[in-house]
């Protein structure tokens, strides 16, 4: 993936957050509750197409140096390893030996996961970390209260490992200021450790905070499918924090949703 496209995609990513994609509406959109049918031929093509090339991929020797391996080669090897994953210790271990993730000096590492890794509810998000790499201290707090007051607001706390707490993990390995290349290549080699966290945890919900895992609902599809422990996971999808914090009513969407992951947890006795 060069430069340019790069830049189209995180483009395009930040119109979707803003809600280019969305009409005017009194109700959430919830995109992984709509049928496939819904969703116009060419993204299913471009899936299909993916979906092809792993495959040739797979029966082909792959070799382990990072530095001449593909990037498609490298997200073969995530998936390999992660089937061997069977704890939430272990997966953390494996991203932690992952070496196939891009890294520089400059880049920072991040807190992987916080609060109870036995929840039933799981965030995944860009690491809060990562703000303080392209945002001001300030700006930064501001959206780590925001993500606070979001969970405290029906009963359930980010940051520790009480009962009704919930587990965030990072969507990212490490965070660079190159946000196009480097970030999304690393978001792609850590997709196969996301998906294994959610086999693992067997949460009864999961928040994906921001856009960025719309080209993998079919994943999490699959996975519903063929899990028949996750096979009622509830999957939401806020706007990133970065955008709460700009256009407040998008609030009341996150608002509507939360009351329904209320109401599931309430009927579950956590």
């Amino acid at each position: 993936m060069d430069s340019t496209e790069s830049k189209a995609i995180a483009s395009l990513r930040w119109m979707l957050d803003m809600g280019v994609d969305e009409a005017i509406s009194d109700f959430p959109q919830n995109r992984f509750n709509r049928s496939h049918e819904n969703l116009s031929s060419s993204a299913v093509n471009s899936r299909d197409n993916r979906v092809t090339d792993k495959k040739k991929i797979s029966n082909t020797n792959i070799k382990a140096d990072p530095d001449t391996i593909t990037h498609k080669e490298k997200i073969i090897l995530a998936n390999n390893l992660v089937k061997s994953l069977n704890s939430f210790e272990e997966i953390l271990k494996g991203i932690e030996s992952f070496k196939y993730f891009n890294k520089s000096f400059e880049n920072k590492k991040v807190e992987l996961y916080e609060g109870n890794s036995r929840s039933p509810v799981v965030v995944f998000q860009e690491p809060l970390s990562y703000s303080e790499e392209i945002d001001d201290k300030v700006n930064c707090n501001n959206k780590k209260n925001l993500f606070v007051k979001i969970f405290q607001s029906i009963g359930l706390s980010p940051f520790n490992e009480a009962e009704q707490s919930i587990c965030v993990i990072s969507t990212l390995p490490l965070v660079f200021r190159d946000t196009t290349k480097s970030n999304s290549e690393n978001f792609d080699l850590m997709w196969p450790f996301l998906i294994r966290f959610l086999t693992v945890i067997r949460p009864v919900a999961v928040i994906f905070i921001g856009n960025t895992v719309l080209e993998n609902y079919t994943d999490l599809d699959t996975l519903k499918k063929e899990d028949s422990h996750l096979r009622d996971l509830q999957v939401f999808n806020f706007p990133s924090l970065d955008v709460l914090a700009r256009a407040p009513k998008r609030k009341r969407l996150v608002w509507q949703q939360l009351l329904i992951l209320k109401e599931t947890l309430s009927k579950r006795k956590i």
